[in-house]
């Protein structure tokens, strides 16, 4: 068997950590609660994939009793993220939808569609469904 020298060792030890601290940041990044919001003229998703949204470029809002399990149960991730909890936030992929955009706990329900004019459609929806709730109002309340 061949010896290594100590400094190949330490340079291997030192980029698995690194690599294995970027993972796991990753995942924590991941899994932070959802954040969004009716700021001015936008709705402004923060966190890991989010994005801000002019309201004059959305078409419609509307809630579903569903979850986004129940509504894409084939759907894939082409582009985000589908951590350990159940969080689903990216790009997602349905033959019957084509691409979306997911912001939500993988059982949470209703569920929040936004379509947008010339852009993916979003699907939002909160662990607590008065928030998705309270959400969906506040976007008829400005819409209209």
């Amino acid at each position: 068997m061949e010896k290594r020298s100590p400094k190949i060792t330490l340079a291997t030890i030192l980029v698995t950590a690194i690599v294995l601290a970027v993972v796991a940041c990753m995942f924590i990044y991941g899994e932070e609660p959802l954040s969004v919001g009716v700021e001015g003229d936008e709705i402004v998703i923060r966190g890991m994939y989010g994005l801000s949204v002019p309201l004059a470029d959305v078409e419609s809002a509307s809630l579903a009793e569903q979850s986004i399990g129940e509504m894409f149960p084939h759907a894939t991730r082409t582009n985000g993220y589908g951590g350990f909890g159940g969080t689903l936030k990216g790009t997602f992929h349905s033959d019957g939808a084509g691409s979306f955009m997911v912001f939500a706990g993988e059982g949470a329900a209703p569920t929040l569609r936004i379509a947008r004019k010339d852009a993916m459609d979003i699907y939002i929806s909160f662990p607590d469904e008065k928030k998705t709730r309270a959400l969906y109002d506040r976007l008829q309340e400005r819409l209209s």
